[in-house]
């Protein structure tokens, strides 16, 4: 967490992958946002980045939903309270079937013959190199407009309900900090309401449906969703990015749609 700083770390939260004094560890330098040195304890490192966890589902009833997606709130070994902690929770299916499998693997192998891995690794981290030297990006007033009304969305839903949910103002700085990584990584020095922001809230949504269940506004939504993050990730390599712009695009159109009503978006100054 320490070597991520102002950037992501990803973390494995499957059952049995973490000792208990990790899970302790963890949840204290995320609250903190310090973690005491290992052979200095009188000395603290910082640990402000975005740090997301992915899980693999099980079979069992405890941690699947009647429509068979899992959900972590259900699975007793992981406090409820951690899992608000993440600002990004993907869940990662272990039983997808065989034609889930033919897919994947014709995918990778098409991927392998069309571009130089070697070189393509490299290119990645050079660029990941630039984005790690750019000063903090400057939030831009649409994007903080959008962010912030989105939060005042998930303070006032009850579809969650508060023993689950665990809003605070740390949902608010999760959304930012993931909404910065996303300028960062495209190699700006402002956060834009899209795709950034956007982007945070998208992510926000697919990971509150895999901590708790359920999303914030899943029975609202008019959503024009093609599978969401799956469905993006599904077709060849070559149409992955068009297919993910043109979703989050959609997306956006329809949070833009949704919070009208409830002028919560850019009040009449």
């Amino acid at each position: 967490m320490a070597l991520a700083n102002d950037g992501v770390c990803v973390v494995d939260i499957s059952k049995g992958s973490l000792r208990k004094d990790v899970v302790e560890q963890l949840r204290h330098c995320m609250d903190k946002q310090v973690m005491p040195a290992a052979d200095r304890p009188e000395l603290s490192v910082a640990t402000r980045g975005s740090v997301w966890a992915f899980f693999t589902s099980e079979s069992s009833k405890r941690s699947l939903l009647k429509d068979g997606s899992a959900c972590l709130f259900q699975e007793p070994s992981l406090d409820p309270r951690l899992l608000s902690s993440f600002d990004i929770v993907h869940r990662l299916s272990a039983f997808e079937g065989r034609e889930a499998d033919r897919r994947s693997s014709g995918e990778l192998l098409d991927s392998t013959e069309e571009h130089n891995a070697p070189e393509v690794a490299e290119t990645l981290k050079v660029h990941l190199q630039r984005a790690g030297l750019l000063p903090s990006p400057r939030v831009t007033r649409d994007a903080r407009e959008l962010l912030q009304a989105y939060y005042m969305l998930v303070r006032r839903s009850q579809s969650l309900g508060t023993e689950n949910a665990y809003v605070s103002l740390a949902t608010l700085e999760s959304l930012m900090r993931v909404a910065s990584a996303s300028a960062r990584l495209f190699l700006r020095v402002e956060v834009l309401e899209m795709p950034d922001a956007t982007l945070a809230i998208f992510m926000h949504e697919r990971s509150l449906e895999a901590k708790f269940g359920e999303k914030v506004i899943s029975r609202t939504f008019k959503s024009r969703q093609r599978a969401a993050l799956g469905g993006a990730l599904s077709g060849p390599p070559s149409s992955m990015a068009v297919d993910f712009e043109q979703e989050l695009m959609d997306f956006h159109d329809d949070l833009e749609d949704y919070m009208a009503p409830l002028a919560l978006h850019r009040p009449e100054e």
